[in-house]
């Protein structure tokens, strides 16, 4: 039976105080070069892993998307950039 590739979690914070605050900018960067060639067409960083709640940020490269896929709990969604060709 194949095995199910785990994601990658990287600088993960917990929650220390009432706010967190991300450069996202800082944090795309690397993503965008890690999805430059990647088959998958996308890649992601945990930000923030705390009891129920995930932040995360997603970098997909054109023709990349995300499959309909179940999440324990509620969520939310916001693109902070686009391109179309």
């Amino acid at each position: 039976m194949p095995t199910k590739k785990q994601p990658t979690v990287l600088d993960t914070q917990k929650l220390k105080a009432d706010a967190l605050q991300f450069d996202l900018q800082r944090e795309m960067l690397p993503l965008l070069e890690r999805v430059r060639g990647n088959k998958s067409k996308r890649t992601a960083k945990t930000l923030v892993k705390e009891g129920p709640l995930r932040v995360l940020i997603v970098a997909l490269e054109a023709g990349g998307k995300l499959e309909e896929h179940a999440v324990g709990g509620r969520s939310a969604s916001s693109v902070s950039s686009a391109r179309r060709r």
